[in-house]
């Protein structure tokens, strides 16, 4: 089954559909990967959200719509360095607020997704273009967004095989 217009795809089963497949030999699956949940604590350094708490529930990360999300261990870090790197950027000050943002990914051409737990948003930020891309509202509305009407044709093929 796929989506229609009608039909919304559950980003939690297909990702735990995902999860329970592994590592596949079959093209394109073999391309994404989402490893089973680590079972790690939230990362005491990072402020807390709820969407990101539950995404870490079904999976540790991965490759997803060549998108590449840190997993559990490595999460910290990867939001610390790309705190570093947006530091008073280009005369607008810093773009990252350590206590509000959190750095979950980033995109094939390596921008950081972030979240921002204040107002529990999604976004990719451009450090190329110097600005913000759109912003999804939560990680429920971005990974609904992802797993229904994302992403190029080795990914759609992908759940497809999934959803059968």
């Amino acid at each position: 089954m796929t989506p229609s217009d009608t039909t919304v795809r559950d980003w939690r089963i297909s990702l735990a559909q995902l999860v329970r497949r592994g590592d596949s030999d079959t093209y394109p699956l073999l391309v994404f990967d989402a490893p089973r949940p680590s079972n790690l604590e939230w990362p005491t350094s990072l402020p807390p959200d709820p969407g990101l708490r539950e995404f870490y529930q079904h999976c540790d990360g991965g490759y997803l719509a060549h998108i590449k999300f840190a997993a559990l261990r490595d999460l910290a870090d990867l939001s610390g360095r790309w705190v570093e790197c947006l530091r008073d950027w280009d005369k607008r000050g810093d773009i990252l607020d350590p206590r509000r943002h959190v750095v979950w990914a980033e995109d094939a051409g390596g921008c950081p997704l972030v979240v921002d737990v204040a107002d529990r948003s999604v976004c990719t930020f451009q450090p190329d273009g110097g600005d913000w891309e759109t912003r999804y509202g939560g990680v429920d509305a971005y990974l609904t967004w992802l797993f229904n009407e994302s992403g190029p044709d080795d990914w759609r093929e992908a759940l497809a095989m999934v959803d059968r």
